[in-house]
């Protein structure tokens, strides 16, 4: 518990954890950065190694995101039941470990195949828990600028990734840079694992009983220094049954703000089961295709270049690093911005959008397709290149947290660790279903490469399409204060 620094001006001192648990969310995330980006470079060593073609391992990228649905769920209950997700993210950390160190090994499709299966199920796992830890600390738009600065690691991890490969690359001459880089991660993710169950875990332990007694319909009660009470009334369910108008208090305990105020709002009751459905399964469907967008352009970008022709540093590097250097950038930017509350996320979605539509318009424009076709077959200005790096990096940055931001202030009812288990069930279906349906048409005649554009091109204008329908869509609640806190 927080203690009183002054009864007066009634200010509180952080809690000690919450710097540690922070740092753990930013390393955490930095972690799937690499993880998931050290694929793009390596797609050729994989493939060579397990004697398939570069196109065959759009089935890797399947595999990996079926793992990952079907890790989600459980990963949420698992979260909900233990009342920690300090726990689920070390698990997933160390069965990261076990298949990064393994990997090199493989020479044969099919264990490829449940490597990437195994791989697949670590990310949710890890992106749910990490999450979890944010939403659970931090309050309504707090939340926001926390979520964009765990995203922000994660585009940096990113971005170190293509680098670390091709250093590996020129380093090791008598072995390929896939043995060290996946060991290294897997040492990393260990120490990440060790570090995560040290963690203080009071204030999550004093969320799960006060999750539990509105579960089974109490109040709870907290005592404030100037002796009135604050309730916590039974504030509905997310599966449309409808129960009493009820006043939610935010226990200051549980949000990291220096001014101990009451945040008492009137929360009616949740929306029809119809209304609830419709709102969330169009927030999971734009989380599904933001993802794979994003995962389509950073798996592929590496082969589309042509580093895959040219061992150690190359044009591919610095534009797969600078893809995720923008990206980076512009989630630290947003942090700035959104914790000054100057933009609205809507806002922010749609210039993201933009911009977006715009790089990938330019680009179905420049790009061709060469004589020779398949995945590496694509002729382009080399500008033309670079403005799709930056301008899809920065366009793409914004979506998944701010989308979650925006959710929290359309849907002002609490997202449990079930709820928040399907965005990762979605975010996995996107990351595997699109850049292996994009690995695969690179086979057909007349799209080869140029699916690496086609495929993002669709999915940002669906995105737009779902921005629109959630925000219609979205629970008509009777205090307008709540809903745009």
């Amino acid at each position: 518990m927080e203690e009183l620094t002054s009864p007066l001006t009634r200010r509180r001192r952080k809690r000690r954890g919450t710097h540690l648990l922070v740092t753990i969310a930013i390393l955490a995330a930095f972690c799937n950065g690499v993880f998931l980006n050290l694929r793009g470079p390596c797609v050729k060593d994989i493939a060579t190694r397990a004697g398939i073609t570069p196109a065959q391992m759009g089935w890797f990228f399947i595999a990996s995101g079926g793992g990952g649905v079907v890790a989600a769920l459980p990963a949420g209950k698992l979260i909900d039941h233990l009342g920690t997700p300090t726990y689920t993210l070390a698990l997933g950390l160390v069965l990261r470990a076990v298949t990064c160190f393994v990997l090199p090994f493989v020479t044969a499709p099919l264990p490829l195949m449940l490597i990437g299966v195994a791989q697949g199920m670590t990310l949710p796992v890890v992106g749910v828990s990490l999450r979890a830890c944010i939403l659970w600390t931090f309050s309504g738009k707090r939340a926001t600028p926390y979520l964009n600065l765990v995203m922000a690691a994660f585009g940096f991890g990113s971005m170190v990734a293509p680098l670390v490969y091709d250093w590996f690359a020129i380093l090791t001459t008598s072995s390929a840079p896939l043995d060290w880089t996946f060991w290294g991660l897997a040492c990393f993710s260990l120490l990440l694992a060790s570090a995560s169950l040290c963690v203080d875990r009071t204030d999550f332990d004093r969320m799960k009983r006060k999750r539990q007694r509105i579960k089974d319909g109490g109040t709870v009660g907290t005592s404030n220094t100037a002796g009135t009470s604050n309730t916590v009334g039974v504030p509905g369910s997310l599966d449309g049954h409808t129960q009493d108008t009820t006043t939610i208090v935010k226990d200051d305990a549980l949000y990291d703000t220096p001014d101990a105020e009451d945040h008492t709002m009137a929360l009616p009751d949740p929306p029809a089961t119809r209304t609830t459905l419709g709102f969330f399964v169009l927030l999971n469907l734009y989380m599904a295709v933001s993802v794979g967008v994003e995962c389509t352009v950073g798996n592929w970008l590496y082969t589309l270049a042509g580093g895959n022709n040219v061992t150690g540093f190359s044009t591919a590097t610095w534009v797969n690093t600078t893809l995720w250097g923008s990206f980076t950038v512009t989630r630290l930017v947003l942090v700035y911005v959104l914790r000054r509350g100057a933009v609205h996320e809507k806002t922010i979605l749609q210039g993201s959008h933009f911009i977006m539509a715009v790089g990938l318009g330019i680009s179905c424009y420049c790009f061709t397709l060469s004589s020779t076709g398949g995945a590496e077959g694509v002729v382009y200005p080399p500008w033309a290149l670079w403005m799709l790096t930056i301008s899809f990096g920065i366009g793409i940055a914004p979506s998944f947290p701010n989308v979650m931001g925006l959710a929290g202030r359309l849907y002002p009812w609490p997202f449990s660790g079930m709820v928040q288990s399907t965005f990762g069930i979605s975010a996995n279906a996107g990351n595997g279903v699109l850049p292996g349906v994009a690995g695969l048409l690179t086979n057909v005649q007349g799209i080869g490469g140029l699916s690496f554009i086609y495929v993002p091109v669709v999915g940002v204008v669906v995105m737009q399409v779902l921005l629109m329908m959630l925000y219609c869509w979205r629970p008509v609640v009777a205090v307008e204060k709540y809903e745009y806190r």
